[in-house]
């Protein structure tokens, strides 16, 4: 599920007030962007849930650390009215890692849950709640990267992620 917003009536970049970092969600034009410059990526037109869209293509850097782990090559789907990223992509979608682990050094022992309702039903997830992190419940579909996270109890996170719905 992505997040779009819209400001009117304010500037858009210094020295007035301009749209905070987080509304331009900068960080994932980036993705595109690096594919881009790649050199080798792939462009493919397509359509996504109606609507035009590309697929981009490329190879990217093994993540020395955890190179057992880490995908060579990257594809994204991408709005072409919007330009935003609507299905990211791999060879190993279920690799993907913790956004909130608690972090290196630290081996965490998140409790597997099974999700009931609305896009998420039937799917795996994966409820951490820890002192060292913050409490939170993620999963990866074959659409969706979801992360829930906050101030709640197990229960509640799980009732706010099987509340999510896809939009056709």
């Amino acid at each position: 599920m992505l997040f779009a917003s819209e400001r009117r009536g304010l500037a858009p970049a210094w020295p007035d007030q301009g749209p905070a970092r987080d509304i331009l969600k900068r960080h994932i034009g980036s993705v595109v962007r690096a594919l881009a410059a790649g050199g080798d990526a792939s462009l493919e037109e397509t359509a996504y849930r109606d609507r035009a869209a590309w697929v981009l293509d490329a190879e990217i850097r093994v993540n020395l650390v955890v190179r057992d782990d880490s995908p060579d090559h990257l594809s994204v789907t991408v709005d072409q009215e919007t330009g935003l990223p609507v299905r990211p992509t791999g060879p190993h979608p279920p690799r993907c890692v913790d956004p909130l682990a608690t972090g290196e050094g630290y081996v965490d022992e998140p409790e597997t849950v099974t999700f009931s309702a609305r896009a998420l039903e039937g799917h795996s997830g994966a409820l951490l709640i820890d002192p060292l992190a913050i409490p939170h419940v993620w999963t990866v579909t074959d659409d969706l990267v979801v992360t829930v996270s906050g101030d709640l109890t197990p229960a509640e996170l799980v009732d706010v992620a099987e509340s999510i719905q896809q939009s056709e």
